[in-house]
């Protein structure tokens, strides 16, 4: 085997990883949503900061409202919201994956490091093309 063996400390947040990578999808499920607006437990998730301060939203804006439209099965709605949702829910699937296998194995292999890097790219670009796109059209 490659790589060196983790401690019980990088093991831990291994496993912190795969919570916050699944929990678009475990909130998505638990949360209401219309294309304007999300909620948990009818608590509405605050506004966007940036579109508070200059009335344009982030390049995340709406991706929860579209996660939760998606994961309760609104593809369409959820897409009309933020464009990027397919890809950014597909890649948080995939990142608990790996850092599951991570784990499991006890040691970061290269491959692992190489698909965590490549994955970071992929979402950031996912959440920019449809920030541009929502601009754009």
């Amino acid at each position: 085997m490659t790589g060196r063996r983790l401690s019980l400390r990088e093991l831990r947040w291994q496993v912190v990883h795969v919570v916050i990578l699944l929990s678009p999808w475990i909130l998505g499920a638990v949360m209401d949503a219309t294309p304007e607006r999300a909620a948990l437990l009818g608590v509405e998730a605050p506004p966007c900061p940036s579109r508070l301060v200059t009335e344009h939203g982030c390049p995340g804006c709406g991706l929860t409202r579209a996660v939760v439209l998606t994961v309760h099965g609104e593809l369409a709605a959820g897409f009309h919201v933020h464009p990027a949702v397919v890809p950014v829910l597909v890649l948080c699937l995939l990142g608990a994956l790996v850092r599951g296998d991570i784990f499991l194995r006890g040691r970061m292999k290269p491959l692992h490091a190489s698909l965590i890097r490549w994955g970071h790219v992929v979402f950031a670009g996912a959440v920019l093309a449809g920030w541009v796109g929502r601009a754009t059209g």
